[in-house]
C-alpha cells in the first residue's frame, strides 16, 4: 500500500479539467495543494458560450424582419422589403462566419468581415474583445505578474 501523504507532500499543485467533481478527492488525498484549471479547458468553455451567445443574435435579428403583405407592393413595403433583404445578409454572414469571434489570429479582411458583421450590434464587438483578452491571458510569453494585471483588468 503507498503512503499518499509521503506522496502529497511533493506536489506544488494539481491541474484538472475544471470538473466540479475533483475538488473535494484532492483535497482528501493531496491535503492542501493548490489546484488550477487547465488553460485549454478555460478556453474550450468560453468559446463554447461566446458561439451559443453569437447564435441566439440571429433568432433575435428575425424577430426584427417587418412582416410583408402579399402582392403589389407600396412604397413603404419596398422599403420593408430593403430591410428584410439587409437583414437576411446580415443572419447568413453571422451563421457563416460565426467562428471569427473565436478565432485566435485575425487577417485584416478577416478583421474587416467581423467589422462589418457587427455595424449596429456592439454586443457583438464585446464577445469579441473578451476572446481577444482571454487569449492575451493565457498567451505564455508574457510575465506572470503582467497575467495577473491583464486578469484583474478583465475582471
Amino acid at each position: 500500500m503507498m503512503n499518499w501523504s509521503r506522496v502529497a507532500s511533493r506536489f506544488q499543485g494539481v491541474t484538472t479539467d475544471g470538473s466540479p467533481l475533483y475538488p473535494l478527492p484532492i483535497a482528501h488525498v493531496f491535503g492542501d495543494v493548490q489546484h488550477q484549471v487547465c488553460a485549454f479547458h478555460v478556453i474550450k468553455a468560453l468559446t463554447q458560450s461566446i458561439l451559443h451567445t453569437v447564435a441566439k443574435v440571429p433568432k433575435q435579428l428575425k424577430d426584427t424582419m417587418p412582416r410583408l403583405s402579399r402582392g403589389r407592393l407600396t412604397q413603404a413595403q419596398r422599403t420593408a422589403a430593403r430591410r428584410n433583404k439587409r437583414i437576411g445578409k446580415k443572419i447568413a454572414d453571422l451563421f457563416e462566419h460565426r467562428y471569427l469571434f473565436v478565432k485566435h489570429h485575425l487577417t485584416a479582411s478577416e478583421k474587416k468581415t467581423l467589422q462589418r458583421m457587427t455595424r449596429g450590434l456592439p454586443q457583438l464587438r464585446t464577445l469579441r474583445e473578451i476572446m481577444t483578452q482571454v487569449y492575451r491571458l493565457f498567451d505564455r510569453r508574457g510575465r506572470t505578474d503582467t497575467a495577473l494585471g491583464k486578469l484583474a483588468k478583465l475582471r
